[in-house]
């Protein structure tokens, strides 16, 4: 499951299928508990395995057979950690259990593996997990049909779900990463400028449910789309715009947006439905009264087109595509812009051309130093690049791109 974490990042951000593959993925999912932190689908077994478990795992460990063209969902929920439950259609119930079904039964056994194989609806299920208390919880929903189908959300997560990919309740994310999922990137390199707490905090926000497409990248946010407090409606109240930046070699961290028109009231609303715009107020207040200039006053004279914050080494800088004057201090950015663009203390600016470079000195001066490649992008209203992995959301939605 470590596999699908790297992937949620792009989901700092904001394909629906035929109704007869939701009916079927519908009967495997009533034995989906209803506080499952993830839920995890493919129109093959042997498809979904991969997708979803490290090599080690022991569920990987079995010979599924015949099984592994079958349909499957694969599900983490939390007992006291995290662990997996398997749940395998073996098709139309029959009063025999089918020769695959016994002999990946007698593996379960032989590694220690909890299991079912039970009927409903008329069709045969087997189940696995690591963990005991999940099979008879499993077993208790299907008897009173209680499950995750019933979960706020879950029905237009399952909806707007791609045939093949995941489907996260950002508000398990916290015990996802304690668990130690998201070794690899992009999240490594997040996890190098930004806590656990404060990804899962950031992402709990961004929707609901964040819907991860296998093979294209594209991800979907679940939430009531008149709510501003979540970040993927945000994202959708901006205008998107060109953006091209200056990037030194060897970036491990790139998240950058145009500050179009409509940034500002986009970005108070977003504070305000989340009952942080009066304290953000207060704190504009106060720069204002130190620096001696208000700070939306700055940015309607600087009309600053574009920030970015840029991690290489161990430099971490904000930069902002801006030809005007400089703020009277780096306190006025942090008062005016997410969080994720606050610049380190200490910070001081640099001009360098149409670029205001506000870091460090030695950050600056790495900066300055390095070798640059000429980063550019389409329309674009948020851009996010960690490691190898670019993620840009777009009038078409948020989605890998390939540079």
């Amino acid at each position: 499951m470590r596999k699908i974490l790297p992937i949620i990042l792009a989901a700092l951000l904001c394909s629906c299928g035929p109704a007869s593959r939701n009916a079927a993925d519908a009967l495997l999912l009533q034995a989906v508990p209803s506080d499952a932190l993830t839920v995890v689908r493919a129109s093959r077994l042997e498809t979904l395995l991969p997708m979803s478990l490290d090599s080690t795992h022991v569920l990987r460990g079995l010979d599924y057979g015949n099984l592994g063209k079958s349909r499957a969902v694969l599900s983490l929920s939390y007992v006291s950690r995290v662990e997996p439950l398997l749940v395998v259609d073996d098709g139309k119930a029959r009063p025999d259990t089918g020769a695959a079904a016994c002999s990946l039964l007698a593996q379960a056994r032989a590694k220690g593996l909890h299991h079912a194989y039970r009927t409903a609806l008329g069709r045969n299920l087997l189940l696995l997990s690591t963990v005991e208390l999940l099979i008879p919880t499993v077993e208790r929903h299907l008897a009173v049909e209680s499950s995750v189908l019933e979960a706020p959300g879950f029905a237009e997560a399952l909806d707007k779900a791609p045939e093949e990919g995941w489907m996260i309740r950002t508000g398990g994310l916290a015990r996802l990463l304690k668990a130690g999922f998201g070794d690899e990137e992009p999240l490594a390199a997040l996890r190098t400028r930004f806590t656990d707490r404060q990804m899962a905090a950031f992402l709990h926000n961004a929707a609901d449910w964040l819907l991860l497409a296998r093979g294209t990248g594209a991800v979907t946010g679940i939430c009531d789309p008149a709510d501003d407090r979540y970040f993927c409606n945000f994202l959708q109240h901006l205008s998107a715009a060109r953006l091209s930046l200056p990037v030194p070699e060897g970036t491990q961290l790139l998240l950058a947006a145009p500050l179009t028109r409509s940034w500002r009231k986009a970005f108070d609303n977003y504070l305000d439905a989340r009952s942080r715009y009066e304290r953000r107020v207060v704190q504009r207040e106060e720069v204002a009264r130190r620096g001696g200039m208000n700070p939306l006053g700055w940015e309607a004279q600087a009309r600053p087109a574009a920030i970015a914050r840029l991690c290489f080494g161990d430099n971490d800088l904000v930069l902002l595509v801006c030809e005007g004057e400089a703020p009277p201090s780096p306190a006025y950015l942090r008062v005016l812009y997410p969080d994720a663009f606050a610049p380190r203390e200490g910070a001081q600016f640099h001009r360098e051309g149409k670029l205001l470079l506000c870091g460090e000195e030695p950050a600056i001066s790495a900066y300055l130093a390095a070798d640059k490649t000429e980063c550019k992008f389409g329309d674009v209203r948020f851009v996010l690049r960690a490691a190898d992995c670019t993620f840009v959301c777009d009038k078409n939605g948020i989605y890998r791109k390939q540079l």
